[in-house]
């Protein structure tokens, strides 16, 4: 991260959005989080760039059924005082230590279904 750039990760509440009229949640959840974002990075709601993703994730259900919450990552940019949202990234560690699990149960399933297998053949051919 550079000296020029701030880099912070908000949830945003969304409840308070959810008490207005059904037809007007989507549009407002969106003006909601730009006004959230200004005053948390000390920004013109102007200077507020909010990415499609985060549009798409408010807009996904229709505009009656917004997220109760938003989990969104901001960099603002001190020379032009321009913040940008977008959604956070995935940390790619713990999906690393996900598949190196499942790979371990299925290297233990399988030697389980050999075992049982191996024994039922035992069992038959001694009958």
């Amino acid at each position: 991260m550079n000296d020029d750039m701030i880099e912070r990760i908000y949830t945003i509440p969304l409840r308070d959005v959810k008490k207005l009229p059904r037809t007007k949640r989507a549009p407002v959840a969106m003006r909601y989080i730009r006004k959230f974002v200004s005053r948390h990075m000390k920004v013109n709601e102007k200077n507020v760039l909010i990415d499609t993703d985060v549009n798409n994730l408010v807009w996904n259900r229709g505009r009656e059924h917004i997220p109760s919450k938003v989990k969104v990552k901001t960099l603002k940019f001190r020379e032009d005082d321009i913040v940008e949202v977008t959604l956070p990234e995935i940390s790619t560690d713990k999906d690393e230590v996900e598949e190196e699990s499942l790979d371990e149960i299925t290297d233990n399933i399988e030697e389980n279904i050999n075992k049982s297998i191996n024994e039922e053949i035992e069992a038959t051919s001694e009958e």
